[in-house]
């Protein structure tokens, strides 16, 4: 009878040691998301926004207009033009492609909402890693950027050639 019971139970434990063997075989390699593969969108290189250089500020839209369309996945890069790295990132959503107003609102994105991917004194890249569907507005900043300006703008002051804030790559005096 012992016999028995030690043949069913090595069949059982065969048995269990391949299914998690097979569970394991076709289980992806990588897994990003449990978003479905159709929830990602392909990555954008937004070359719009706004760019303070004397504040050295940067924003990828003014907080009335339209923000970008954040699906699920969905990768930005954002070329800042800030002139160095940005020290202070934030990104804000809502649920409107026009979030401010009446019976409307937004947030600071939490959690996977807004993953940083890349910080560099050139872009910044920023995914959804969430199966919802977000509208963003990005807020970079880098205070050394504008006291570098400062000095320029000092400099341009004092030999008469102006400074100037940078919107959106056009020069404002």
């Amino acid at each position: 009878m012992l016999g028995l019971a030690t043949m069913s139970f090595k069949r059982a434990s065969a048995a269990a040691l391949f299914v998690a063997s097979l569970g394991l075989a076709l289980a992806p390699s990588s897994c990003r998301t449990s978003c479905s593969d159709n929830a990602s969108d392909e990555d954008e290189v937004w070359e719009g926004g706004i760019v303070d250089r004397e504040q050295g500020v940067y924003q990828s839209g003014p907080w009335n207009g339209p923000w970008l369309e954040f699906k699920p996945q969905k990768t930005y890069t954002f070329p800042h033009g800030l002139g160095g790295e940005p020290r202070i990132l934030q990104a804000y959503v809502g649920f409107q492609r026009e979030p401010l107003g009446p019976d409307r609102n937004t947030s600071e994105a939490a959690g996977n909402v807004a993953i940083w991917e890349q910080v560099d004194k050139d872009v910044v890249v920023v995914r959804n890693d969430t199966c919802q569907k977000f509208y963003l507005n990005v807020v970079l900043a880098n205070p050394a950027s504008a006291d570098a300006a400062g000095d320029e703008n000092s400099a341009g002051q004092a030999n008469g050639t102006g400074g100037g804030t940078s919107v959106g790559g056009a020069a404002s005096e």
